[in-house]
Protein backbone atom coordinates (compact mmCIF):
# COMPACT_ATOMS: atom_id res chain seq x y z
CA UNK A 1 0.00 0.00 0.00
CA UNK A 2 1.96 2.93 -1.35
CA UNK A 3 -1.33 5.49 -1.15
CA UNK A 4 -0.21 6.50 -4.74
CA UNK A 5 -1.96 4.29 -6.75
CA UNK A 6 1.00 2.48 -7.99
CA UNK A 7 0.33 -1.53 -6.63
CA UNK A 8 -3.13 -2.75 -7.61
CA UNK A 9 -4.34 -5.39 -4.61
CA UNK A 10 -7.05 -7.01 -3.47
CA UNK A 11 -7.62 -6.74 0.54
CA UNK A 12 -9.47 -9.25 2.04
CA UNK A 13 -10.63 -7.77 5.70
CA UNK A 14 -12.01 -9.43 8.75
CA UNK A 15 -14.36 -7.58 11.01
CA UNK A 16 -13.10 -7.54 14.69
CA UNK A 17 -14.52 -10.36 16.05
CA UNK A 18 -13.12 -12.55 13.27
CA UNK A 19 -9.71 -11.57 15.00
CA UNK A 20 -10.19 -12.25 18.88
CA UNK A 21 -9.22 -15.19 18.28
CA UNK A 22 -5.41 -14.80 16.53
CA UNK A 23 -4.80 -11.61 19.30
CA UNK A 24 -0.94 -12.55 21.04
CA UNK A 25 -0.17 -14.75 17.96
CA UNK A 26 1.93 -12.90 16.27
CA UNK A 27 3.69 -15.29 13.69
CA UNK A 28 -0.05 -16.28 12.55
CA UNK A 29 -1.32 -12.48 12.35
CA UNK A 30 1.85 -11.83 10.07
CA UNK A 31 1.01 -14.78 7.61
CA UNK A 32 -2.20 -13.91 7.30
CA UNK A 33 -1.79 -10.07 6.68
CA UNK A 34 0.22 -11.19 3.89
CA UNK A 35 -2.68 -13.88 2.95
CA UNK A 36 -4.89 -11.54 2.11
CA UNK A 37 -3.36 -9.33 -0.33
CA UNK A 38 -4.74 -10.49 -4.24
CA UNK A 39 -2.28 -10.19 -6.92
CA UNK A 40 -4.96 -8.35 -8.82
CA UNK A 41 -7.64 -6.33 -8.14
CA UNK A 42 -11.00 -8.36 -8.74
CA UNK A 43 -14.57 -7.05 -7.83
CA UNK A 44 -15.76 -9.32 -5.26
CA UNK A 45 -18.64 -9.77 -7.96
CA UNK A 46 -15.54 -11.36 -10.82
CA UNK A 47 -14.47 -14.33 -8.25
CA UNK A 48 -17.18 -16.53 -10.14
CA UNK A 49 -15.31 -20.46 -8.81
CA UNK A 50 -12.22 -21.89 -8.21
CA UNK A 51 -9.45 -20.22 -6.45
CA UNK A 52 -7.15 -16.84 -6.76
CA UNK A 53 -3.50 -16.89 -5.79
CA UNK A 54 -2.70 -14.45 -2.61
CA UNK A 55 0.56 -13.06 -2.35
CA UNK A 56 1.09 -14.94 0.73
CA UNK A 57 1.36 -17.99 -2.04
CA UNK A 58 -1.42 -20.22 -0.93
CA UNK A 59 -4.58 -20.26 -2.97
CA UNK A 60 -8.19 -19.07 -1.77
CA UNK A 61 -10.68 -21.63 -2.69
CA UNK A 62 -14.07 -20.05 -4.14
CA UNK A 63 -17.25 -20.80 -3.72
CA UNK A 64 -20.20 -18.54 -5.64
CA UNK A 65 -23.21 -20.03 -3.35
CA UNK A 66 -26.85 -19.58 -4.96
CA UNK A 67 -25.47 -17.45 -7.31
CA UNK A 68 -24.95 -14.55 -5.36
CA UNK A 69 -22.79 -15.49 -1.66
CA UNK A 70 -18.80 -15.58 -2.14
CA UNK A 71 -17.61 -18.50 -0.07
CA UNK A 72 -14.06 -18.39 0.47
CA UNK A 73 -12.03 -21.67 1.92
CA UNK A 74 -15.44 -23.82 2.38
CA UNK A 75 -16.42 -21.61 5.33
CA UNK A 76 -16.19 -17.86 5.13
CA UNK A 77 -17.78 -15.27 3.01
CA UNK A 78 -17.42 -11.72 1.49
CA UNK A 79 -19.61 -9.83 3.93
CA UNK A 80 -19.09 -6.33 2.77
CA UNK A 81 -17.63 -5.82 -1.02
CA UNK A 82 -16.03 -4.01 -3.22
CA UNK A 83 -14.59 -1.03 -0.98
CA UNK A 84 -12.49 0.26 -3.82
CA UNK A 85 -9.45 2.46 -2.94
CA UNK A 86 -6.91 4.57 -5.01
CA UNK A 87 -4.65 1.38 -5.61
CA UNK A 88 -7.56 -1.79 -5.39
CA UNK A 89 -10.41 -2.51 -3.86
CA UNK A 90 -11.54 -4.25 0.06
CA UNK A 91 -13.82 -6.91 0.41
CA UNK A 92 -14.88 -7.63 3.99
CA UNK A 93 -14.84 -11.40 5.27
CA UNK A 94 -16.48 -12.88 8.21
CA UNK A 95 -13.25 -15.05 9.84
CA UNK A 96 -9.85 -15.09 9.54
CA UNK A 97 -8.36 -16.61 6.77
CA UNK A 98 -5.54 -18.96 7.65
CA UNK A 99 -2.64 -20.39 5.03
CA UNK A 100 -2.52 -24.04 4.84
CA UNK A 101 0.89 -23.88 4.78
CA UNK A 102 1.04 -22.33 7.62
CA UNK A 103 0.79 -25.07 9.54
CA UNK A 104 1.95 -27.44 6.70
CA UNK A 105 0.60 -30.77 5.42
CA UNK A 106 3.02 -32.86 6.09
CA UNK A 107 1.77 -33.89 9.20
CA UNK A 108 -0.56 -37.14 9.95
CA UNK A 109 -4.08 -36.44 10.79
CA UNK A 110 -3.13 -36.66 14.50
CA UNK A 111 -0.19 -34.48 14.48
CA UNK A 112 -1.98 -31.53 12.50
CA UNK A 113 -4.92 -31.92 15.41
CA UNK A 114 -1.73 -31.64 17.64
CA UNK A 115 -0.43 -28.39 16.32
CA UNK A 116 -3.84 -26.40 16.58
CA UNK A 117 -4.98 -26.09 20.14
CA UNK A 118 -8.39 -25.72 19.37
CA UNK A 119 -8.33 -28.94 18.87
CA UNK A 120 -6.97 -30.45 22.57
CA UNK A 121 -9.79 -31.72 23.77
CA UNK A 122 -10.30 -33.94 20.69
CA UNK A 123 -6.45 -35.26 20.89
CA UNK A 124 -7.32 -36.34 24.08
CA UNK A 125 -9.83 -38.01 23.54
CA UNK A 126 -8.15 -40.13 20.66
CA UNK A 127 -5.53 -41.08 23.20
CA UNK A 128 -7.71 -41.79 25.79
CA UNK A 129 -9.52 -44.42 23.16
CA UNK A 130 -6.19 -45.74 21.77
CA UNK A 131 -6.64 -44.14 18.11
CA UNK A 132 -3.69 -42.23 17.83
CA UNK A 133 -2.52 -45.40 15.91
CA UNK A 134 -4.51 -45.35 13.23
CA UNK A 135 -4.47 -41.26 12.74
CA UNK A 136 -0.83 -41.49 12.72
CA UNK A 137 -0.46 -44.46 10.18
CA UNK A 138 1.39 -43.34 7.22
CA UNK A 139 -1.18 -45.79 5.30
CA UNK A 140 -4.22 -45.06 6.14
CA UNK A 141 -6.72 -43.32 4.06
CA UNK A 142 -8.63 -41.57 5.74
CA UNK A 143 -11.65 -38.48 6.41
CA UNK A 144 -11.99 -36.87 10.31
CA UNK A 145 -14.37 -34.92 10.73
CA UNK A 146 -12.82 -33.02 13.85
CA UNK A 147 -15.04 -30.92 16.37
CA UNK A 148 -13.37 -28.34 17.95
CA UNK A 149 -13.26 -27.88 21.50
CA UNK A 150 -15.52 -25.53 22.23
CA UNK A 151 -18.44 -28.00 20.29
CA UNK A 152 -17.43 -30.22 22.51
CA UNK A 153 -17.93 -28.00 25.68
CA UNK A 154 -21.41 -27.47 24.09
CA UNK A 155 -21.99 -31.31 23.88
CA UNK A 156 -20.49 -32.09 27.63
CA UNK A 157 -23.16 -29.60 28.96
CA UNK A 158 -26.22 -30.95 26.70
CA UNK A 159 -24.91 -34.23 28.47
CA UNK A 160 -24.45 -32.71 31.69
CA UNK A 161 -21.25 -34.44 31.94
CA UNK A 162 -18.05 -32.68 32.38
CA UNK A 163 -14.70 -33.73 30.55
CA UNK A 164 -13.25 -35.96 33.02
CA UNK A 165 -16.30 -38.06 33.55
CA UNK A 166 -16.61 -38.68 29.58
CA UNK A 167 -12.81 -39.88 29.57
CA UNK A 168 -13.01 -42.28 32.71
CA UNK A 169 -12.32 -46.17 31.96
CA UNK A 170 -16.35 -46.68 32.73
CA UNK A 171 -16.87 -44.71 29.27
CA UNK A 172 -13.83 -45.84 27.01
CA UNK A 173 -15.93 -48.07 24.74
CA UNK A 174 -18.49 -44.88 24.04
CA UNK A 175 -15.89 -42.70 23.69
CA UNK A 176 -14.29 -44.95 21.17
CA UNK A 177 -17.65 -45.40 19.19
CA UNK A 178 -18.03 -41.63 18.97
CA UNK A 179 -15.35 -40.99 17.31
CA UNK A 180 -15.84 -43.56 14.94
CA UNK A 181 -18.34 -42.00 14.15
CA UNK A 182 -16.50 -38.97 12.99
CA UNK A 183 -14.13 -41.03 10.70
CA UNK A 184 -15.10 -42.06 7.12
CA UNK A 185 -13.34 -44.24 5.45
CA UNK A 186 -11.06 -42.63 2.18
CA UNK A 187 -9.94 -39.06 1.38
CA UNK A 188 -13.36 -37.67 0.59
CA UNK A 189 -12.80 -33.56 0.13
CA UNK A 190 -15.40 -30.89 0.88
CA UNK A 191 -16.68 -31.08 -2.98
CA UNK A 192 -17.19 -34.92 -3.12
CA UNK A 193 -19.43 -34.56 0.53
CA UNK A 194 -21.42 -32.04 -1.35
CA UNK A 195 -21.89 -34.29 -4.39
CA UNK A 196 -23.19 -36.52 -1.77
CA UNK A 197 -25.74 -34.26 -0.23
CA UNK A 198 -29.31 -35.79 0.10
CA UNK A 199 -27.69 -39.33 0.74
CA UNK A 200 -25.50 -41.19 4.22
CA UNK A 201 -22.66 -41.69 4.26
CA UNK A 202 -21.24 -44.63 6.57
CA UNK A 203 -18.59 -44.15 9.07
CA UNK A 204 -16.08 -46.36 10.66
CA UNK A 205 -18.37 -46.81 13.64
CA UNK A 206 -21.30 -48.43 11.59
CA UNK A 207 -23.93 -45.68 11.33
CA UNK A 208 -24.36 -43.47 8.35
CA UNK A 209 -24.29 -39.86 8.29
CA UNK A 210 -26.96 -37.70 6.64
CA UNK A 211 -25.34 -35.19 4.47
CA UNK A 212 -26.94 -32.08 3.08
CA UNK A 213 -26.07 -28.75 2.12
CA UNK A 214 -27.57 -25.36 3.70
CA UNK A 215 -29.09 -22.56 1.68
CA UNK A 216 -26.23 -20.95 1.97
CA UNK A 217 -23.86 -23.69 0.69
CA UNK A 218 -22.35 -24.87 4.01
CA UNK A 219 -22.00 -28.61 4.22
CA UNK A 220 -24.54 -29.75 6.65
CA UNK A 221 -24.15 -33.29 8.34
CA UNK A 222 -27.27 -34.82 10.77
CA UNK A 223 -29.05 -31.85 10.39
CA UNK A 224 -27.64 -29.39 12.36
CA UNK A 225 -23.90 -29.65 12.71
CA UNK A 226 -21.70 -27.82 10.19
CA UNK A 227 -18.47 -27.99 8.70
CA UNK A 228 -16.89 -25.25 9.71
CA UNK A 229 -13.58 -25.33 7.51
CA UNK A 230 -13.13 -27.95 5.04
CA UNK A 231 -10.37 -29.25 3.54
CA UNK A 232 -7.52 -29.26 6.10
CA UNK A 233 -4.81 -31.37 4.50
CA UNK A 234 -2.43 -34.27 6.14
CA UNK A 235 -0.19 -36.85 4.52
CA UNK A 236 -2.92 -39.59 5.42
CA UNK A 237 -5.69 -38.20 4.80
CA UNK A 238 -8.07 -34.92 5.06
CA UNK A 239 -10.15 -33.48 8.00
CA UNK A 240 -13.21 -31.48 7.93
CA UNK A 241 -13.78 -28.96 11.29
CA UNK A 242 -16.97 -29.50 13.02
CA UNK A 243 -19.55 -26.84 14.78
CA UNK A 244 -20.50 -29.56 17.22
CA UNK A 245 -20.16 -33.43 18.41
CA UNK A 246 -22.18 -36.18 16.18
CA UNK A 247 -23.39 -38.76 18.50
CA UNK A 248 -23.98 -42.19 16.55
CA UNK A 249 -27.78 -42.65 16.75
CA UNK A 250 -27.17 -46.77 17.59
CA UNK A 251 -25.43 -45.49 20.97
CA UNK A 252 -26.91 -45.47 24.26
CA UNK A 253 -25.60 -42.66 26.24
Amino acid sequence: YDGKGQTKITSLSEAEGALQALQGQEAIMEAFVDFEREVSAVAARGLDGGSVASLQGDDIDINIVRGRFIQLNGAGYVIDADNTADNGVVHGVSRVLLPASLFGSEASLLAQLERRSDYSTLVAAVKFAGLEGALSDPKADLTLLAPTNRAFERALSQLGITAEQLLSEANKDKVKQILLYHVIKGEVRSSAVREAAGSAVPTLQGDSLRVSVSPFGVIELNDGVYVRRADIDTTNGVIHSLSSVLLPPSLQL
